[in-house]
């Protein structure tokens, strides 16, 4: 797969998990869209619409790492504000290359690891390979907020990063 195509998949994947609506950007960006909750509003599934609040960046330099310890990803990190009590869902892509090993990836909110503690991504040497990883934490409370995407290479073993992008959701919790 090629990355021009591979960079399309992740497209098509981050649409079809937004359904409400998506509002891409291109290069290193970022954009703010806030959505007024409504009671008659719908997501299509015959619920309440679920998306308060969207965000997104995204990043195409190439970055390497080979730390023993997680560090930020560069340019994935979204400051952002929850309008209440809320679950917040992060949607990581990123197309990995290089090592021959695993790469472990987790999402930090405010500081504190979010669900999964810890996804874990085989990144064969010599290929290309994407991880689109689903992060998520309910009970976030309203106000100013952080998230930012770490890896860490199994053993070492230097591993790089191209295209990537972060796409964080927000919706009031239900009862």
């Amino acid at each position: 797969m090629t990355r021009k195509s591979s960079l399309g998949v992740i497209v098509v994947c981050l649409i079809l998990v937004s359904p409400i609506f998506v509002h891409l950007t291109l290069g290193s960006s970022h954009e703010t869209t806030e959505e007024t909750p409504r009671d008659e509003a719908r997501d299509g599934f015959g619920g309440p619409a679920f998306v308060q609040l969207m965000e997104m960046v995204s990043s195409s330099d190439i970055q390497f790492t080979s730390g023993s310890s997680f560090q930020d990803i560069p340019g994935m990190q979204i400051a952002f504000t929850a309008p209440r009590t809320a679950c917040v869902v992060a949607i990581f892509s990123g197309e990995f290359f290089g090592g021959g090993f695993l790469v472990g990836l987790h999402a930090l909110l405010d500081g504190n690891p979010m669900e999964p503690l810890l996804y874990r991504h085989d990144v064969p040497e010599d290929t290309l390979t994407v991880a689109t990883p689903v992060f998520w934490r309910c009970g976030v409370p309203s106000g100013a907020h952080v998230l930012k995407i770490q890896w860490r290479p199994e053993f070492g073993i230097q591993i790089g990063i191209e295209h990537r992008s972060l796409v964080v959701q927000g919706g009031q919790e239900t009862q």
